[in-house]
């Protein structure tokens, strides 16, 4: 492609549009979008490429499915009916999502307290090998990168399942299928996110 260029139409006709390929440099542009007196940027996404739908970018999102996610119409509806339910997941307590919030990187616990502890865990995918530091001060956790299937079914199995609550950024940072999260439910787990 070549670099990115903000421009007003002024006359009818076809034209390819390219975009950032971040969601940091898409939510810089979408805030510059004010100077140019812009009052609706649409953003166009997929639904396989969901991070431009965070609610920490854009205000509102339509969710469109088609041909492209599954030619099996069943699949489909599962699909588009997993992702509806993914934007419904609750948003945690007030209180706790303002003290999340700057958090950038890695794990960390909220206590009884509602004290926001950064545990020595880089990403979800050490958590195993730290499995005994990962409860130490309660068992409500706050993930800031993505949950994955794995993170799930290790959480599930734990002898605290009940009170484990994860809390995420969005629906965006969770790359989960329906199956593994209606078990971690099932078995008692919880999951909340900090924007919707």
């Amino acid at each position: 492609m070549g670099r990115l260029v903000t421009a007003r139409s002024v006359n009818r006709g076809k034209s390819i549009f390219s975009g950032p390929s971040d969601a940091q440099w898409l939510s810089s542009c979408i805030r510059k979008m004010d100077a140019y007196n812009v009052d609706t940027t649409i953003v166009d996404g997929a639904l396989s490429s969901t991070s431009h739908a965070s609610p920490a970018i854009t205000q509102c999102m339509i969710l469109t499915t088609g041909a492209a996610v599954s030619t099996n119409l069943q699949q489909l509806i599962k699909k588009t009916k997993f992702q509806y339910e993914l934007l419904k997941i609750p948003v945690a307590a007030s209180g706790i999502s303002e003290k999340i919030s700057g958090n950038e990187r890695g794990i960390y616990a909220v206590d009884d307290t509602r004290n926001i502890i950064q545990l020595n865990i880089s990403s979800a995918f050490f958590i195993e090998k730290h499995r005994e530091d990962l409860f130490r001060y309660g068992s409500v956790l706050y993930f800031t990168g993505m949950v994955t299937d794995k993170v799930l079914n290790f959480l599930k199995f734990q002898n605290n399942i009940r009170e484990i609550t994860i809390i995420v950024r969005d629906f965006t940072c969770l790359f989960i299928t329906p199956e593994v999260l209606n078990e971690y439910k099932k078995m008692g787990g919880k999951i909340f996110v900090l924007y919707n």
